[in-house]
């Protein structure tokens, strides 16, 4: 089972050394090596604004998802209703 190991300002017990034995402590502090560091986002990352092809993905997903599933949903009930006994009776 691998642990995230995250870095801290309070000293390691015994018992959390134990309990997270893939984190490498150095004199009683967790730490991280350099390449776990390299590859986290950071909030600069996070919240920049995406290209403009993710952006156009994003939007048509966005629009075209929910009117698909709701054609979908339309002529499911229309087939159905289509075989309603109802529809049967002469008027």
């Amino acid at each position: 089972m691998s642990v995230l190991c995250i870095t801290g300002i309070a000293p390691v017990t015994a018992q959390a050394v134990n309990a997270i034995s893939d984190c490498v402590t150095l004199g009683g502090y967790l730490v991280q090596p350099a390449i776990t560091v390299a590859t986290q986002p950071t909030l600069q990352y996070i919240f920049s604004i995406p290209i403009a092809s993710d952006l156009n993905q994003m939007f048509q997903l966005g629009v075209g998802l929910p009117i698909l599933c709701w054609l979908t949903s339309w002529a499911y009930g229309s087939l159905i209703n289509f075989f309603h006994p109802n529809n049967d009776q002469k008027n």
